[in-house]
């Protein structure tokens, strides 16, 4: 028999560096929870003291803070990964982590199976029906792997227990276990990750810009309308006043200031006076203007007829149409026959009779 062991905040804290375990109890603080590493650790006793008891053979200690001391370090590790992904901090298992969480995670498994014994607690619990007396025999401790392979010229028999561990599957998940970038998940929906992050400073995200944060003249910004910028109505409004107020506005006469523009400032410019007696104000009459040689609209209608196409447009009646021309008269000829005159000899007619 060998005493059991529990594990101890002080080993987390040591097998932790400096700024993982910062960031680990700033993300607790951030969220108003106690400190993590306790609840951590009763986790993960809990857990793996629910592997050793579930190979039948295997006795528990009656302390349920102790486990087998062959788990020791593997409990230690599997605390901190539980730690990093239930706070969902920022500092992801290293490669070496990663590594022993695995050897941890498949020790717990072998177990389970009856492939690596535990040595039986000073302090058993009653062992079930099926235990066999004495307890279990400590195994010397065989080679660490991080397969799922067994030793050369072992074989574990396959049981009918109720637990994936006693069933011996080998491509089965189990539901009670953790696990770190596993290969065999290929979709996970976002609602289903705990400790997701909130915000850019959360998260690792190297290409995101916070909109809590505060830019000046920030490189990522290549165009932005004029309604976005705060205050550039006032911001325009001071410098215009600010130009004007270094370069003041000079007169066509040179003058500075507010200058009252006379007629001497302007070249060929007339005096109202002048302009007034020189010319007509604008009218819309020939009498507004003081036109004599012309006469009214009105005049004219009244005294000469409308410009016609006709003679009787005109009221002409001393002469006849082209048209009662034709009718009346032959068109002008030089022969009797282009007259169509009958009773006359032509002189060629003449000289010959």
């Amino acid at each position: 028999m060998s005493a059991w062991v529990t594990v101890s905040t002080s080993e987390i804290e040591s097998a932790l560096q400096a700024p993982e375990l910062a960031a680990l109890r700033e993300a607790a603080l951030a969220d108003n929870s106690p400190d993590p590493i306790n609840a951590a650790i009763s986790d993960v006793i809990a857990r793996v003291r629910g592997y050793a008891g579930s190979r039948v053979g295997n006795y528990l200690d009656r302390d349920q803070t102790l486990i087998p001391p062959e788990l020791h370090q593997d409990a230690i590790w599997l605390v901190i990964q539980t730690l990093k992904l239930r706070l969902g901090v920022a500092t992801p298992l290293s490669e070496d982590q990663r590594d022993r969480v695995r050897t941890a995670e498949q020790d717990l498994k072998d177990v389970a199976l009856g492939r690596f014994r535990i040595s039986k607690p000073a302090n058993p619990e009653n062992p079930s029906s099926l235990q066999s007396s004495g307890g279990a025999e400590v195994l010397p401790s065989r080679p660490r792997r991080f397969g799922g392979g067994c030793s050369e010229g072992y074989r574990p028999a396959r049981s009918s227990g109720r637990t994936l561990g006693e069933s011996g599957i080998v491509d089965g998940v189990s539901n009670t276990g953790h696990y770190f970038d596993p290969a065999w998940i290929t979709g996970l929906a976002w609602t289903k990750i705990v400790g997701r992050p909130t915000t850019v400073a959360d998260s690792d995200l190297t290409d995101a810009v916070s909109t809590a944060g505060s830019y000046s003249n920030p490189g990522w910004i290549t165009d932005l309308a004029s309604s976005k910028i705060t205050g550039l109505s006032a911001l325009l409004g001071a410098a215009i006043a600010s130009a004007v107020a270094a370069a003041p506005v000079q007169s066509v006469a040179g003058r500075t200031g507010a200058v009252t523009l006379a007629v001497g400032d302007v070249s060929g410019a007339l005096s109202t006076t002048t302009a007034a007696a020189t010319y007509a104000a604008k009218a819309t009459t020939l009498a507004g203007y003081g036109i004599t040689d012309a006469i009214t609209a009105a005049a004219a209608a009244s005294t000469y007829a409308a410009k016609a196409t006709t003679l009787a447009g005109y009221g002409i009646t001393d002469a006849i149409t082209a048209a009662t021309a034709a009718s009346t008269y032959a068109a002008k000829a030089t022969t009797l026959a282009g007259y169509g005159i009958t009773d006359a000899i032509t002189a060629a007619a003449a000289a010959s009779t």
